[in-house]
């Protein structure tokens, strides 16, 4: 990790559900080299599920994060979906977030592939993919239930498309608006996603103001 991002370094946690349940959470190291952690996430999740016994598949998910960009532009997840359910290999299934800001760095979705949508790697290995808006907050808690529930049933990859914004640069020394002004001229106008949750709580009169 010598030169890279702080905040790239792993990190472990346990939360508290609302259930009263307790359940552990890791995020493994992953450096700047796109994608590059994901193998070692599914290595990563198979040995622990042999360690943890029959139910090892039922008490330990894999989730993975990935960028619209890369999940086009880098062929290391196509590799590690290619072998998921290959014997030895699998871990019943993943939940593949794909963060969908419409943006690579500075590159335009219409530069950077040739598909109309950047998830579909998933249907070559017939997994669902769910398109959502980001800014639906609802409609995101059911996805990611629903994709929980399908891995759950049957043992196999979600997709999901959080069909988003990057609302500034994509470090601190980028500035969008010198490469995507039109873009970026309309993301200012759009109020965040919590004030605008918080205003439709109001309209439906969950919360007052």
């Amino acid at each position: 990790m010598q030169s890279d991002v702080k905040y790239h370094l792993g990190a472990r946690a346990e939360l508290e559900l609302f259930s009263g349940k307790r359940v552990s959470t890791e995020l493994l190291c992953n450096p700047s080299h796109l994608e590059a952690v994901d193998p070692f996430v599914q290595g990563y999740t198979c040995a622990m599920q042999h360690a943890a016994g029959k139910d090892g598949m039922r008490k330990i998910l894999p989730i993975e994060i990935h960028g619209d960009a890369s999940v086009a532009g880098q062929g290391v997840l196509y590799e590690s979906m290619c072998i998921s359910s290959i014997n030895h290999y699998q871990t019943g299934g993943t939940i593949r977030v794909v963060c969908n800001n419409q943006i690579g760095f500075t590159t335009d979705p219409s530069y950077s592939r040739s598909s109309i949508y950047c998830t579909n790697l998933g249907r070559v290995f017939e997994c669902p993919v769910i398109h959502v808006n980001g800014d639906s907050l609802e409609d995101v808690v059911r996805v990611f239930e629903l994709a929980a529930q399908f891995r759950a049933k049957f043992h196999k990859s979600v997709v999901i498309d959080l069909v988003c914004y990057r609302r500034y640069g994509h470090n601190e020394n980028d500035d969008p608006s010198i490469t995507q002004p039109l873009m970026y001229d309309h993301i200012k106008r759009i109020p965040d996603v919590f004030g605008k949750y918080c205003n439709q709580l109001i309209a439906e009169e969950v919360i007052t103001s």
